[in-house]
């Protein structure tokens, strides 16, 4: 695995969540308007209780998938940061927490660090190379092991 694919797995677990959560809000939009087609005066009938037992349990699934997925979220990023913290470069270190921890752009990430948006692509570049080493020499140490 490439460095930046080692690193992107977190934007992309990210993603799934904010997609995840997107849906179980529809879903509570919908069993809110399900359920007020049904008046006081209307009797609750089977298939309206289907519909919004059946809602209600898609949303409880998913957020359930969304809780592991925040897990696996957390423990990715704990060792992304290992990893990036075993940097000796300061810039490299605050660039790469910067674009895969906190998820900025490369425009924000420019502007924080004050450097040109050409020099913090070319310094991400060198902060990969690093973090390749460092993922290299780990797969070299665990081959040795077994």
């Amino acid at each position: 695995m490439t460095a930046k694919k080692y690193l992107s797995r977190i934007r992309h677990i990210d993603d799934i969540i904010r997609s995840k959560l997107e849906v179980v809000n529809r879903l509570r939009e919908l069993s809110t308007k399900v359920g007020s087609t049904i008046t006081t005066k209307d009797k609750v009938q089977a298939p309206y209780e289907s519909k919004i037992e059946t809602i209600i349990a898609k949303i409880v699934d998913l957020e359930r998938s969304i809780d592991d997925d925040i897990d696996k979220l957390i423990d990715i990023k704990k060792e992304v940061m290992q990893k990036i913290d075993a940097l000796q470069n300061n810039d490299y270190k605050l660039l790469l927490a910067l674009r895969y921890l906190s998820l900025y752009s490369w425009e924000e990430i420019a502007v924080k660090m004050h450097f040109t948006y050409r020099w913090t692509l070319a310094v991400h570049g060198r902060a990969l190379h690093e973090i390749e080493k460092l993922l290299n020499d780990e797969a070299c140490n665990l081959k040795g092991k077994s």
